[in-house]
């Protein structure tokens, strides 16, 4: 029963230190909004220009969210796998 609480416990802990991290998303979403707000009022039209984007081609770029969700699946997949392996092992003692 105490592993039971202190698996909920923690489980509730990490959730909590998580919500700081979505506050921040949020706020970025508002600041891009904030962002082109300042530019339209107060950007002077005096020769600037917006920098073009990286010269990188989009296939070379296309792999990264590949190549991350790849590895999150592979992690999750491996956490599964342990936590079931120590379950079963808890059932047979």
């Amino acid at each position: 029963m105490r592993r039971v609480l202190l698996a909920v416990c923690l489980s509730v802990a990490v959730v909590l230190l998580q919500v700081p991290l979505a506050v921040a998303c949020i706020n970025d979403r508002e600041t891009v909004r904030t962002e082109s707000e300042f530019k339209k009022h107060y950007e002077f039209k005096s020769g600037y220009q917006e920098q073009s984007p990286s010269d990188a081609t989009p296939t070379e770029s296309q792999w990264v969210p590949i190549a991350a969700t790849g590895s999150g699946v592979g992690l999750l997949a491996c956490a599964v796998v342990l936590v079931t392996f120590n379950v079963r092992k808890l059932v047979r003692s």
